[in-house]
């Protein structure tokens, strides 16, 4: 439980100071600002990289806020034991920075120096928003390690990554990159080119990904040219060729998702190791199924009674580790139970 808590506000004509000091939370915010107008100048922001997508009414345009804040979050293992949460993080976690409307710069960092779930460690857990070069930008990193179930704990996995985005000009620019520290091959690097403009007062989002490569245990991914397309005024998803491969296995997409039954997406699998795709889907624990898997797979009307249908092939199929031999299925999705049927 908390044993002290300590809130300390003055303010005079020129500015606000107001400080708290607890068991968990220390902080600060410094400057002069108006509460009822901080959203505006969160707006105003983003309207000035981002006018197409974050669009500033006329009324909204005055008034302006100068502000400094830090927060440090302190017995986060109370907090997480309180909230149930499975987790182990250091006692304290930084968040500082700041919004000078006078000069249109905004500043804020956040760092967390370890966050640990089960045999899994994320280290140096950093997030960054500023626009210091005339651009709004934003980065992501963090490195995740694999540790060993003894007490040593000795790392047997090293994974690193960075994500950044820059905003300028109705347009965002991606930046991923990941990659195993010691590994002897390149990082992935994806770049991806966003443009946001509006079409009938709704927003139109085209997204091009650029030809990318990276690497998923030993193998060499490919990333295709290709683009997606969301237009929210008429509820469509289009995607142009996504298409994603190695040297035996590749996955292409290509379609539109819509409101409409016969607009469809298709999804084409060759070769592909069901190791990856059964990640995204929540089986019985008790039930293992490994191998290689073909085919195709059709969406429809994804944005109004979702529906598909999927034709797959394994040659080499195991359950349970029990060799099955060639397995042919289709798929395809019970709404009114809300199951998948599979007939194999």
């Amino acid at each position: 439980c908390m044993q002290h808590l300590q809130l300390n506000v003055d303010q005079s004509r020129a500015e606000r100071r107001i400080k708290l000091q607890s068991d968990f939370l220390n902080g600060g915010l410094t400057g002069a600002f108006e509460w009822r107008t901080l959203g505006v100048t969160l707006r105003r922001f983003g309207h000035r990289l981002l006018p197409s997508f974050v669009p500033m009414p006329e009324q909204e345009k005055e008034g302006a806020n100068n502000l400094d804040f830090y927060l440090y979050v302190m017995n986060t293992d109370t907090i997480i034991h309180a909230l149930g949460m499975e987790m182990s993080v250091p006692k304290r976690q930084t968040l500082k920075g700041y919004i000078h409307d006078a000069t249109n710069r905004y500043e804020l960092q956040a760092c967390v120096p370890s966050i640990e779930k089960g045999n899994t460690l994320w280290r140096d857990v950093t997030l960054s928003v500023d626009n210091s070069r005339g651009e709004g930008r934003l980065a992501f990193s963090t490195t995740k390690q694999i540790l060993n179930t003894d007490s040593t704990k000795l790392v047997v996995g090293d994974v690193a990554g960075l994500f950044t985005t820059v905003a300028r000009n109705d347009s965002l620019l991606t930046n991923l990159r990941f990659g195993e520290v010691a590994a002897d091959h390149d990082d992935a690097d994806i770049q991806i080119a966003t443009h946001l403009t509006r079409y009938r007062e709704r927003p139109l989002i085209g997204v091009h990904i650029e030809p990318s490569a990276f690497y998923l245990g030993d193998s060499l991914w490919t990333v295709a040219d290709s683009h997606i397309e969301y237009n929210a005024a008429d509820t469509t998803l289009s995607v142009y060729d996504f298409d994603v491969r190695t040297a035996s296995q590749g996955i292409h997409v290509d379609g539109m998702a819509s409101t409409r039954a016969w607009d469809s997406i298709q999804v084409q699998l060759q070769d592909v190791d069901l190791y990856y795709l059964l990640r995204f889907i929540e089986l019985e624990e008790a039930l293992q199924v490994t191998g290689r898997v073909s085919g195709w797979a059709t969406l429809y009307s994804l944005f109004s009674t979702p529906m598909f249908a999927a034709n797959l092939y394994i040659p080499d199929g195991y359950l349970n580790s029990s060799y099955l031999g060639e397995v042919s299925a289709r798929a395809t999705l019970d709404r009114e139970h809300e199951r998948i049927v599979i007939d194999a």
